[in-house]
């Protein structure tokens, strides 16, 4: 891309756009250019350098430029931190997510939800669904809410580990907090119930029993889970047309 007159504002919306693109490479390119046209990058050029490598799942690199960041007198802000966490989160590093969560909270700044949630989504990764639990119980315990994701985040972990009465168990807890599950939250649900397939069918009925709208990974999910027969009799039941909602997916 070339700019005409460039200022730090037009650099930064550039590495900005190459970054939400998933091209770290252009971003950092773009970077790189700056000072080719006598353009000082400021705190915000960093972190979105930083963000662009993150979105690659590159922690390496996102850390690299992290220093350089600091090396350049600029004190990280917290989408330079969050950066930083889903990076080593997407890369199975829950230990190095911590770190810079406390590294944030030890700059003074004030971790929100995203980061949480992030951490949660890397103990999913990791299959620990202790630390999902632990790290979502602290969301609570600064004050935050927990949003849907927050949720669906620990319902995921418990999907990894096969674990239905932990699943079932933070269904109910969604609904302590006012939050209303999802077509995500129910295929994690039901993923967690595995082989039980009274259980499988239980919580699909009191999804369709709440009105939540079931999509194609859902209806998926279900029929390889119990089998399309047993699936399609299901739905037959509940008067669900899974069927429809097949031929939406296929087109």
């Amino acid at each position: 891309l070339v700019l005409c007159d460039p200022d730090v504002i037009s650099f930064n919306a550039v590495i900005n756009s190459c970054a939400k693109a998933g091209r770290a490479d252009m971003a950092i390119q773009s970077f790189e250019r700056m000072f080719s046209a006598r353009v000082l990058p400021d705190r915000i050029s960093y972190s979105a350098i930083i963000d662009s490598c993150a979105r690659q799942g590159n922690a390496a690199e996102a850390h690299s430029w992290f220093k350089r960041m600091v090396s350049a007198n600029f004190k990280p802000d917290l989408v330079a931190f969050t950066s930083l966490l889903r990076s080593c989160a997407t890369a199975g590093d829950l230990d190095g997510a911590v770190r810079f969560l406390f590294m944030a909270l030890n700059a003074c700044l004030a971790p929100d939800v995203v980061c949480y949630n992030t951490i949660i989504d890397g103990c999913a990764r990791k299959r620990d669904l202790y630390q999902a639990e632990h790290w979502f119980s602290e969301i609570v315990r600064t004050g935050l809410t927990p949003d849907n994701v927050s949720c669906n985040s620990v319902i995921k972990t418990c999907s990894k580990v096969r674990d239905g009465a932990a699943a079932v168990r933070w269904l109910h807890s969604m609904s302590a907090n006012a939050l209303r599950p999802d077509a995500i939250t129910w295929t994690f649900a039901l993923t967690a119930a595995g082989n039980d397939g009274s259980l499988v069918q239980h919580l699909f009925r009191q999804m369709v029993h709440e009105s939540t709208e079931p999509d194609q990974t859902l209806f998926a999910t279900l029929e390889r889970l119990i089998g399309k027969h047993r699936s399609a009799e299901l739905c037959a039941e509940l008067g669900i047309d899974s069927s429809k909602q097949r031929r939406v997916g296929q087109r």
